[in-house]
C-alpha cells in the first residue's frame, strides 16, 4: 500500500513515513528501512522521530558515527 502511493506520489511525506515504520517493525529488510528513513529525511530533515530511528538503525548495524 505505501509503496504504491510512493510510486503515484514519490515526493509524499507520509507514504514514506509509513514505508519506513513497517520496515523497521518487520526488521528484515534493513537496508529499504535505511533507505525508507532517508527519505523521510530528504523530505522532513528536521523529523526528530526519524533522526532517532535511523541513529538506532546505523548503532544496530554497526554504522553509528
Amino acid at each position: 500500500m505505501a509503496r504504491g502511493a510512493i510510486a503515484l506520489s514519490p515526493q509524499a511525506f507520509r507514504p514514506w513515513f509509513i514505508l519506513s515504520h513497517v520496515l523497521l517493525l518487520e526488521h528484515k529488510d534493513l537496508p529499504a528501512a535505511e533507505q525508507a528513513l532517508r527519505e523521510v529525511l530528504a523530505l522532513d530533515p528536521n523529523h526528530e522521530g526519524t533522526r532517532q530511528n535511523l541513529a538506532l538503525l546505523l548503532r544496530e548495524t554497526g554504522r553509528a558515527s
